[in-house]
């Protein structure tokens, strides 16, 4: 049942689904690369074929500015959402004897404080949902810094060096 007191769950397993940090640093460095090759051409050719001067002083440049940012919100969010669904798909297959998606998801330690009626599917999906929404401001920080570095080869660059030293 999805309410109710917390059960025992396979903690090593669920760990691996929420917590692995090799997945996550290998998704995040495959998204900033997915995102940072999208988004580096967006105003190269603008600035090299100097039609930045002629769309600049017109009224529709905001509304081109705010194309380009929904295009690079919409990509950012695709690519997340893929790169997060297959890597949980991998991860339930990989791990055959997670069971408990029904069960509250105070059953595992890392949640204990979440309330009884949160189910651990449900908590899965919150983080999803945190994931993509997280990406999605990295894609609007990405494109935004792909207006500085108009060189696409140097902006892949910053990008990943940027994202990753942290």
């Amino acid at each position: 049942n999805g309410g109710g007191e917390a059960r025992f769950v396979s903690e090593r397993s669920w760990e691996k689904v929420f917590f692995d940090q090799d997945v996550e640093l290998a998704n995040l460095l495959l998204y900033v690369l997915c995102i940072a090759f999208s988004v580096s051409g967006m105003f190269q050719f603008e600035i090299r074929s100097r039609m930045k001067r002629l769309i600049h002083p017109t009224v529709k440049n905001g509304r081109v500015f705010w194309s380009k940012l929904g295009v690079a919100c919409m990509e950012s969010a695709l690519y997340a959402a893929v790169l997060w669904a297959g890597t949980y798909i991998s991860l339930l297959i990989k791990y055959k004897d997670l069971e408990g998606l029904a069960w509250p998801a105070c059953s595992l330690p890392e949640f204990r404080d979440f309330p009884a009626w949160i189910t651990i599917a449900g908590a899965l999906a919150i983080v999803f949902i945190q994931r993509i929404i997280s990406a999605v401001l990295t894609g609007v920080i990405l494109f935004l810094a792909a207006q500085i570095v108009t060189v696409p080869a140097y902006f892949i660059a910053v990008a990943a060096v940027g994202f990753l030293l942290p």
